[in-house]
Formats: C-alpha cells, sequence, structure tokens
C-alpha cells in the first residue's frame, strides 16, 4: 500500500517511529505524514510491545475457516481420482458419500487433477452476408425512438447508413407512417444518392394485415424502392444484429449526439440533426474504415434522384425488380416471407440460413443457399393488390 508522496506504508510506520525517538511530537509527526492520531499511537504501541518487527504489519487474513474442506477429505478425493480417472465430479462425491460435487470440482482444480475437456467441434453457421467493395451498394436503414421532447411531443429518427463509407443520412418525424418514410427517402436519394440495395429488418415489409388477407402483398416502401430500382433486402426474422451498423450508430448518435442536447421541437431537432450528420460524415474519424473519415469513400459524383421528381405516392405499381428475405431454416425445414407465408424446404436444411429471392411483378420465388445453389423454385400466388 502507497502512503503521502508514493512512500510506502511501511516506511511511514518506521519514519513516524523514528522522528518520536527523536524527540518530535506526535502533535508535529501524525499531520505532516498524512496520518491520524490514532493510527500514530496503535504504530507506536505496537513497536513498544513487540519491537521494530511489528511495523511490517499483521495479515488480515482469518486464522481459521471453520467451513474449510478437511485435509482428510481433499486427501480422499485425490484418491478416488487416481484410482478412477475416468470419474467425474458428481461420481466421486456420491461414491465417498459426504461431499458435495461442487466441494470435489474445487478439490480436484486446486490439485491439477480435473480432466481436460473434450474440444467441441461445432461447424459455424454460415450467413449470406453482403459485403460492398464501393459506395451506394448497400444502405442499411432502421428506426431511431420513439423519444419525447418536452413541451412539443413524440419523434422518431430516419436512420441509414452507408456501409462502404459509413456515411449517413438523417431524418425526422413524429410518426412512422409510410408516406412520411416515403417522403424521407424521396429527399434521401436526391441528396444522398441511389443505392443498389436498401436492408431493413422485418418491420418495414409488414403490409396491412386488413388488406393482406394471406396474400403476398408488399408495402408501399418496398413497390417505391422497386420503381426506383432498388432490392430491398430483409434480415432474418428476431435477429437485429445482422444491421449491426446500423444498430450501433444508433447508440453513437443516441449518447454523442441525442442525449447532449436539448431541443424545443421537431423543427430545431431537424437543424440541430443536419449539423450533426455533417460532422459525423466529415469529420469524425471512423475506426471501422481504418480511422479514415467517411466522406472521402463516398463520391461526389454519384447517381441520385432528379430535383424535379414526381410521384403518386397512392398508386404505386409493383413492378420489375427483386425482394430479398434472408432465413434461417426451421426444425421442419420451413421459411417464411412476405406477410408469413410459409415455404417448405428440404428439412435437412434445418439450422441453415438461406436467402428467398421474390422476382417481380410475377411473383418468381427463388430460394439460394449460402453458397448460391437453387434449392427451391416457384410461382407465389398473386396478389390482387398488384
Amino acid at each position: 500500500m502507497q502512503g503521502g508522496n508514493g512512500v510506502d506504508e511501511e516506511t511511514l510506520r518506521r519514519l513516524a517511529i523514528w522522528r518520536f525517538e527523536q524527540g518530535d511530537s506526535p502533535e508535529e509527526i501524525w499531520p505532516s505524514l498524512g496520518r491520524s492520531r490514532s493510527w500514530f499511537f496503535k504504530w507506536l504501541g505496537r513497536y513498544r510491545t513487540a519491537g521494530p518487527a511489528a511495523l511490517t504489519g499483521r495479515s488480515r487474513a482469518h486464522r481459521s475457516d471453520p467451513h474449510a474442506t478437511s485435509a482428510g477429505l481433499r486427501d480422499q478425493v485425490r484418491l478416488v481420482r487416481v484410482a478412477h480417472p475416468r470419474w467425474g465430479e458428481r461420481t466421486i462425491a456420491r461414491a465417498l458419500a459426504s461431499p458435495s460435487h461442487a466441494t470435489v470440482g474445487r478439490i480436484l482444480r486446486a490439485s491439477g487433477q480435473t480432466r481436460p475437456g473434450r474440444e467441441r467441434l461445432v461447424p459455424p453457421t454460415r450467413y449470406p452476408r453482403l459485403d460492398p467493395t464501393a459506395a451506394l451498394e448497400l444502405l442499411e436503414y432502421d428506426f431511431f425512438g420513439p423519444r419525447w421532447i418536452s413541451g412539443f411531443g413524440r419523434v422518431i429518427g430516419y436512420h441509414t447508413m452507408d456501409i462502404w463509407s459509413r456515411s449517413v443520412c438523417l431524418g425526422a418525424a413524429g410518426n412512422r407512417l409510410q408516406t412520411t418514410q416515403l417522403g424521407y427517402w424521396i429527399d434521401l436519394l436526391q441528396r444522398f444518392g441511389i443505392p443498389k440495395v436498401v436492408q431493413t429488418d422485418n418491420e418495414f415489409g409488414i403490409p396491412n394485415a386488413a388488406l393482406a388477407r394471406g396474400r403476398p402483398l408488399f408495402t408501399r416502401l418496398t413497390r417505391f424502392f422497386l420503381i426506383i430500382g432498388i432490392e430491398h433486402r430483409f434480415i432474418p426474422i428476431g435477429e437485429p444484429f445482422r444491421n449491426g451498423h446500423i444498430e450501433r450508430f444508433n447508440r453513437t448518435y443516441r449518447y454523442d449526439f441525442y442525449n447532449q442536447e436539448t431541443f424545443r421541437d421537431l423543427d430545431h431537432l431537424v437543424v440541430r440533426q443536419r449539423a450533426f450528420e455533417q460532422f459525423f460524415n466529415e469529420r469524425r474519424a471512423h475506426g471501422g474504415i481504418g480511422y479514415a473519415v467517411p466522406a472521402s469513400r463516398f463520391p461526389a459524383a454519384r447517381p441520385r434522384l432528379r430535383a424535379d421528381f414526381q410521384i403518386d405516392l397512392d398508386r404505386l405499381a409493383l413492378v420489375e425488380g427483386r425482394v430479398s428475405y434472408v432465413r434461417r431454416v426451421d426444425s421442419e425445414g420451413v421459411i417464411r416471407i412476405l406477410n408469413d407465408q410459409p415455404v417448405q424446404l428440404d428439412p435437412t436444411l434445418a439450422g441453415d440460413y438461406v436467402t428467398a429471392v421474390v422476382h417481380t411483378p410475377e411473383l418468381d420465388l427463388a430460394v439460394l443457399t449460402v453458397d448460391g445453389e437453387v434449392v427451391r423454385a416457384r410461382r407465389l400466388k398473386q396478389s390482387t393488390m398488384s
């Protein structure tokens, strides 16, 4: 233990006693050493009783432990292990009757007599991950919130990240309506650029249940992506970490921006958020890209939506394109896509990840393994909403 000015405790004790023997008063000694009056007289008393050896201190460990395992029992456990090297902790405990299997385990570990564990050969489950090699090949999209602004109400963040460059495009609104999302995406495509693939969780692919009635129906957001020429890709159900980049950004956004400021209303949030977006993209170094600035990997010349783009958001036709669903095959060989449409596959694929690709507008389905092998192909029932 270190005392004042980095001097160890034992040296302080010896210095205090030496100064006392040189004639210094206790009232001068203990304050100058940064110690208390009781500390000084405790060590002075021990010094007078046992001499200089007492200044080294005493162990604070218990002198005895009533719950300690007896030496005889420890010897018995060791002997049984030597006689029966294949017996486990529970078998040894039953043979000796008195100790618990946990006690046997502690004795064996302390004596180095535990059996080496078997190497578990569990083959890793491969995932059909997309690895972009350029900007706008893959975007991840997610909501942030809802959060509440005092005196205003609920706000929801619309967050998108380009995976290659780690550039972000941020929006905010008071709801999650499809029309509001489409407004955000039109703005994004005009100033951020048009991607090849947008990856989301399955919340963005659930249509109105009353309209669907069990049919393969696409949301307006998915139809909008198809019109622009974007593939909408859904991650597996219940695995939000597959959108890990945008999920991690949401944490950064929360702690580095949202929790650091106070907003008057939604408009104030949008203004401050745009400044944070610019800072994140143009000034903040990102460890995932070698501590480069995201803007350095995001080309200035990129395809964008025209500024005069017009579309009737209430009448979005189902046009030619593709929508993909990454799914893990269940124990019966079934995956579920669209609005809970079951697709039967070979039960030997149970536990594997597959990608179900729906080609629109005919709704031709192809299910591919991680290696790209087609394991199922058929045409889904046509939706009257197309």
